[in-house]
């Protein structure tokens, strides 16, 4: 058959253009990983009252555990368990429960409040406050271990506190005094600061330092103070 030489030119002209698509390569670019911030739910999948059990929460992210990023929500209807933070190491940006927390062991920090109308129980271990003018409107009870108050706060600020036993160590900044008593027990200055105020102490309550900076505070008449030697 015969082809004019203006249709052999669109004929070359159209395989030239197919053999172009054919070579054309698609480049996928590689996003950062990024974990919004969450919510996470206790909804008690793994049949235990253990913090560290994965299936315990709803929360699929890094080993279905609550990281620094979440707000931990815990929310037992009829009923009144006791969840146990037995080991480990976390951080968590907020706790709200109507349940009560134990801490037996390990290291539990909040870096923003704890609220709700259930109770925190330090029975071993550590648990510390951070972040900027946290709050604190549960329960918080020391029965030994450590309780750690860092970041910004007053002494208001903490809540609901009473101290059995073991160690208050104040490792960030607080503002407008100190009252230490029979409930709160001894506090101990651990590399903190205390801005302005007055530090009273009565019923063997005591206020220790360590290490750490007074700034205008004043120390009330009668009040009990050791300074520590490392």
């Amino acid at each position: 058959m015969f082809r004019s030489p203006n249709s052999q030119k669109k004929l070359v002209s159209t395989r030239s253009s197919a053999r172009k698509v054919r070579r054309r390569r698609f480049a996928f670019e590689l996003l950062e990983d990024r974990r919004m911030l969450a919510t996470v739910n206790w909804d008690g999948g793994a049949g235990t009252l253990n913090w560290n059990d994965a299936n315990n929460w709803d929360n699929n992210g890094l080993n279905g555990l609550p990281t620094a990023s979440d707000d931990v929500v815990i929310n037992i209807p009829a009923s009144s368990p006791t969840i146990v933070f037995p080991s480990g190491t976390t951080t968590v940006k907020s706790i709200q429960t109507t349940e009560a927390i134990s801490v037996t062991g390990g290291s539990l920090t909040v870096s923003g409040n704890l609220s709700g109308a259930g109770s925190l129980i330090i029975a071993g271990g550590t648990f510390a406050l951070n972040g900027v003018n946290w709050t604190n409107s549960s329960s918080l009870v020391l029965n030994s271990g450590s309780l750690n108050l860092g970041g910004s706060f007053t002494q208001a600020s903490l809540g609901s506190f009473s101290r059995v036993s073991g160690t208050v160590n104040i490792v960030g900044s607080v503002s407008n005094g100190l009252t230490l008593d029979a409930t709160t027990g001894t506090w101990v200055l651990t590399g903190g600061v205390l801005l302005g105020g007055s530090v009273s102490t009565s019923n063997d309550a005591q206020f220790r330092l360590s290490s750490g900076t007074l700034n205008g505070v004043t120390l009330a008449a009668g009040s009990q103070t050791i300074t520590e030697t490392n």
